[in-house]
């Protein structure tokens, strides 16, 4: 055993000494949540800055108000400027984004800009945006190119800014605990400092009315500054936020001024004389904390810990709830299998999904019971849940699509932690081991087996073997038809068992900070663990399929590993996702991640080659010029040796899943689509379609399929 072990690390060190090119690619996502930043323009929406790109939320009906779409970034927007049909982003990570918000249910990203920073905020003048850097400087770029932004200058800033607001030529800048800052892009290629505020607490957000300019100063609360000489910016007024609470945000509307004072709820304050400003009214909130806020007419929209809430202010000295809309956070856990997914956020419950294309999970429910569910899966029609103490739950929904009907919690004696199935049995783990279930009856899982092992931390269920991880005791393998021990390995005691998956004669580890585990269990009693291999975060989960693995890595995302044999992997770059990667399932070219915000697709661009090399029954459809604005070319790969094709015929779909056109390659085409050459379709959209993503997939009568993913610019 300690001569293969020794064989297999020289070929591992080999393998993972370069990381190749990350294969990864972002192809859709759902169920949003973690917003703060928040822009309130005239209209049907109202923009929002979320862990991954901007949201726009539905606020037609105040009472009823939803996220209707959104544009992926890749990154944090910490902040919004809306000037007309664009949105100009404080993009986090990725610099300065700029997005088409015309159709605001089909959002565009037209382009982004790498700073070399952070952004954290950002204001707009004509063909000027000022984007406050989080660490370094203060950009002015020029806009006037929405797909070419470019730097025209910078006004260096130790320590970095929070936030910018921009009058004229003149930029007002929030620079945390550096104080305030005023500077002069007149001449954009080189501003110019005017004055200088220094404030011994933090300054988090500004808002300017004539001369003044209001200061959310966290514990200090609000501060006024005369800025009527910008030279010497002077303090005019204060309202202090009471002991041991903190202001975030402030907005200005006439002679009234609304602050988040999280916990402390929102207030409004009489600010008709800035020098003596005067409490109108407190919204309290207790159950939540109000991050950011934004107001347009007499309704006051504000960004909290759980997600919109919406407040009439309309009356004088009167703030009333209209609505709020909850987006849950704390994703942990993902399983799908075909067009179905399932997402757990403990207490928060689980979310249904049905995916009509890999590229856009469209939710069909959100579930919750007052129990934490800690894992769940699909089978049969029916929902098998990990719900904590209180057992394992079954639901009836058929095809997923509908909302979980109760048929039964099945009581195990201890804390579920999590579920599995393979064919016709159930696997529950639990406090007091692994349990084998029956699903002769889907309604009535019986229970067949237990496996009595304290506390494990992780499980794998294949036909013949259960993989247990105990991080007191280490792998653990059980034999399925009794559930019996069947080999284990002690040498791996004391290692942090997160997730585990099974490739063939090898089992992989997600072992937290610790990395990934590679352990052969090629001979079931004598399991060993081979090799641990560093990850770029804690490793959480992980999964693999196609000859893959994946490995969600917290803070930064997914790291795939090409599986080249069991005992050999090819190590690429990770993909960051924006969130916080923890579960993780893959299917074919796709990786679902449950990403703590949200359920992130993302695509292998490699595993077709791979399988292309590996299946000579495979094919590929391909569309170029891609993006394209009046008609994109679309041709469908066979391979060599296919002798009887059949007449081609390309669905085109829209995000949702909507088929929107049909293209053959016969003499009988649709509105659209033309045959130009052998092999090769046309499509031109028609007319009343917006820009945005479309699916262009086309598949065989014997199933197999592909998927090209365009987008259209008008």
């Amino acid at each position: 055993m300690m001569n293969r072990a020794v064989g297999i690390l020289a070929v591992l060190i080999i393998c993972m000494a370069v990381f190749a090119q990350s294969p990864l690619e972002y192809a859709g996502s759902g169920v949003w949540s973690g917003f703060e930043a928040i822009v309130a323009p005239d209209g049907d929406y109202v923009f929002a800055g979320f862990p991954y790109g901007l949201g726009a939320f539905d606020v037609s009906d105040s009472m009823n108000c939803f996220l209707a779409s959104w544009a992926y970034v890749g990154s944090e927007v910490t902040d919004i400027a809306i000037r007309g049909d664009y949105a100009y982003l404080a993009a986090g990570d990725a610099g300065f984004a700029i997005v088409d918000i015309s159709d605001p249910e089909n959002m565009v990203i037209l382009s982004t800009l790498d700073l070399g920073e952070s952004a954290n905020g950002v204001d707009v003048s004509g063909n000027i945006a000022v984007v406050a850097g989080r660490t370094l400087r203060t950009y002015i770029i020029d806009i006037s190119s929405h797909t070419s932004p470019s730097v025209l200058g910078n006004y260096p800033m130790t320590g970095g800014c929070m936030d910018v607001l921009v009058e004229g030529n003149l930029a007002y800048v929030c620079r945390g605990l550096g104080g305030f800052t005023i500077i002069d892009f007149t001449n954009p290629a080189s501003p110019t400092l005017v004055g200088n505020y220094s404030s011994s607490t933090l300054i988090r957000e500004a808002a300017k009315s004539g001369d003044y300019v209001y200061l959310a100063a966290e514990l200090a609360g609000i501060t006024v500054l005369d800025v009527s000489n910008p030279a010497t910016p002077t303090v005019a007024g204060t309202f202090p936020a009471p002991s041991g609470r903190s202001f975030s945000s402030v907005v200005v509307q006439g002679d009234r001024a609304y602050v988040g004072g999280g916990n402390y709820g929102l207030l409004t304050l009489d600010i008709t004389d800035p020098t003596a400003i005067e409490q109108v009214h407190r919204y309290p909130i207790s159950s939540t904390s109000v991050v950011r806020v934004s107001v347009r007419g007499g309704l006051v929209f504000m960004s909290t810990k759980e997600g919109l809430m919406v407040i009439d202010v309309s009356i004088e000295g009167i703030s009333t709830f209209v609505s709020r809309r909850d987006l849950h956070a704390g994703i942990e856990y993902v399983w799908g299998s075909g067009s179905r997914m399932i997402t757990s956020a403990g207490l928060y419950g689980i979310d249904g999904f049905n995916m009509p294309t890999p590229f856009e999970p469209v939710q069909t429910f959100s579930f919750a019971n007052g129990n934490r569910m800690n894992a769940a899966l699909f089978y049969n029609n029916y929902i098998y849940t990990a719900e904590g103490g209180n057992g394992v739950g079954v639901y009836r929904s058929p095809s997923l699509a509908e909302y979980p009907t109760s048929i039964r919690m099945i009581s195990i004696g201890a804390t579920v932690t999590d579920v599995a199935r393979v064919d016709t049995f159930l696997y529950a783990m639990s406090f007091n081991g692994i349990t084998q279930l029956r699903l002769s009856d889907p309604e009535n899982p019986m229970i067949f087996w237990d496996a009595p092992i304290t506390t494990p931390n992780a499980f794998y269920p294949t036909r013949d073997y259960v993989f247990v991880g105990k991080n007191s005791q280490g792998l653990i393998i059980l034999e399925t038809e009794m559930m019996t021990e069947v080999g284990r390995d002690e040498s791996s005691a004391g290692l942090d068992f997160r997730r585990i998956t099974v490739y063939g004669d090898y089992a992989y580890v997600a072992g937290g900070s610790a990395g990934l585990h590679v352990f052969d269990v090629s001979d079931p009693t004598s399991p060993a663990l081979i090799r641990t291999i560093s990850t770029p975060d804690v490793a959480e989960g992980l999964y693999s399929a196609s000859g893959w693995l994946y490995v969600a890595v917290d803070r930064q995302g997914v790291a795939p590993f090409r599986i080249i044999a069991g005992d050999s992997l090819e190590q690429h770059e990770n993909y960051p996702t924006g969130g916080r990667s923890q579960g993780i399932f893959a299917e074919g070219d796709f990786v679902y991640v449950a990403d703590r915000y949200a359920v992130i697709v993302l695509h292998n661009t490699m595993t077709s080659i791979a399988e292309r090399a590996q299946l000579p029954q495979s094919f590929d459809v391909h569309a170029y010029p891609n993006p394209f604005n009046s008609a994109v070319r679309i041709s469908v790969d066979y391979p060599a040796g296919t002798t009887n094709v059949s007449p081609v015929q390309v669905d085109i779909f829209d995000i949702a899943g909507r088929r929107i056109d049909v293209i053959t390659n016969q003499g009988d085409y649709s509105l659209s689509g033309r045959n130009d050459s052998a092999g090769e379709l046309i499509w031109s959209p028609q007319d009343n379609l917006p820009s945005g993503v479309y699916l262009v997939r086309t598949a065989t009568p014997d199933g197999r399929s592909a998927t090209q993913r365009v987008l259209y610019l008008k």
